[in-house]
């Protein structure tokens, strides 16, 4: 039961025609936008979507935040005021930079919107928001059914196949699944920053070509954020999920993986990284070539090939392993040597793109073997029954695992 004060937080006529600036004054506005939860998120939807609040200044306010790295002070009314006056003139000026807030897709229209206003401040200040910060800002706890591209000013891209082959080749030119994209938006010449996200549910994956010549296998339930040309001395992209990426080699511009707890640093590799926010640990393997990473508890490694580093908590370690048995998911097949079945279960759920429900007697069965992930979920279900004493239950909106007494065999 939550705290009277909770209760009042949350009534939607305390924000009734509120501000950018009075969003950016109130405590519980900037602990939304710097932990959002699904909590928060639906109630500042509902405050737009019932006439509480105007989608402009909330957007306006998540904007500012971004640009000026603002969540930790306010912003006072005459500052607000000057910053508004110094974007429109100059929009007058520069007519190719605009702010538009009339996009009907909200994170579209943020993104416009930060592109507009942080071009204008990389004329008065040296200083850019990190790849991070515009992750937090497109941050979204529900990514969907189908797999979205969202590509700067352009309206946003749903593939509703199971698997996506997207493309962008040196020129920005787009093609998906062969398919070329043409561009329905002008595009800027101006040295501004604009940034690319690729939404990728449970149950789909996607291959990603960058610009660079980079490739990345995305698996499900991923999030990759990333600019649309790689300017300046490094290329940077952040990840919320998993990936096996080639990068492109290029020693004058060294490659950075950001994740919500460690960077990857590399020139030209191959490896793979697990790294869902909503799992405990996180995970680098190292197939060629050599990385650097550093970590928010201050750990920084060089990794080998056929190395594995994980980040539990504050808990750091480093392993040999084969690393063949952690790319197996890009070719549709799944390995594990005497894994917790309670992970592989976690895992094969977010493939599947279904919810499993299991105890912990269950979740604390070891497992070994080769799952191939072509099957259909419920034929694997049932290869499993065979293997482990489990046995498993489809509801109607979940798959349910429960102990058996079946005699306990390694999985073949």
């Amino acid at each position: 039961m939550p705290e009277n004060k909770n209760i009042e937080i949350l009534d939607k006529n305390k924000y009734k025609n509120f501000t950018a600036e009075d969003l950016l004054n109130n405590s519980f506005f900037l602990k939304s936008i710097k932990t959002p939860t699904e909590l928060s998120e639906a109630f500042w939807k509902e405050t737009v979507d019932e006439g509480f609040i105007e989608k402009k200044e909330i957007d306006l306010a998540k904007s500012l935040l971004l640009a000026l790295s603002l969540r930790k002070k306010s912003l006072k009314t005459n500052e607000l005021d000057s910053l508004r006056k110094k974007i429109d003139k100059n929009n007058n000026t520069n007519k190719k930079i605009k702010i538009i807030i009339r996009i009907t897709a909200a994170a579209a229209a943020c993104i416009l919107l930060f592109v507009s206003i942080h071009t204008f401040f990389l004329k008065e200040e040296p200083t850019s928001p990190s790849i991070t910060d515009v992750a937090s800002l497109f941050k979204t706890n529900d990514l969907g059914k189908e797999i979205k591209l969202k590509r700067g000013a352009e309206p946003i891209i749903s593939i509703s196949d199971q698997d996506a082959n997207i493309e962008i080749n040196q020129h920005g030119e787009l093609r998906i699944n062969s398919k070329a994209i043409e561009e329905t938006a002008p595009v800027s010449k101006e040295n501004n920053i604009e940034y690319n996200e690729l939404i990728v549910p449970n149950g789909k994956r996607s291959t990603l070509s960058l610009p660079d010549g980079s490739k990345l296998w995305v698996n499900a339930g991923s999030r990759i954020v990333f600019p649309a040309t790689f300017k300046g001395n490094k290329r940077e992209i952040f990840l919320n999920g998993e990936i096996y990426i080639e990068v492109y080699p290029d020693k004058s511009k060294p490659f950075i993986v950001n994740t919500s707890k460690m960077d990857i640093q590399v020139l030209g590799t191959s490896f793979n990284i697990t790294a869902y926010e909503e799992d405990e640990e996180q995970s680098v393997v190292l197939v060629t070539g050599s990385v650097n990473i550093s970590t928010d508890n201050q750990f920084k490694k060089e990794l080998c090939p056929n190395e594995r580093f994980s980040l539990t908590g504050d808990k750091t370690e480093i392993r040999t392993v084969d690393p063949g048995n952690y790319i197996a998911w890009k070719d549709g097949w799944y390995i594990s040597e005497s894994e917790d079945f309670g992970r592989l279960l976690d895992r094969l759920g977010r493939y599947y793109g279904k919810k499993v429900i299991y105890n912990e007697n269950v979740s604390q069965l070891k497992c070994s073997g080769r799952l191939n992930l072509r099957d259909n979920f419920v034929d694997l279900l049932k290869g499993l029954e065979k293997t482990l004493p489990i046995t498993y239950s489809e509801k109607d909106y979940y798959i349910e695992i429960q102990m058996s007494n079946n005699k306990l065999l390694p999985m073949k």
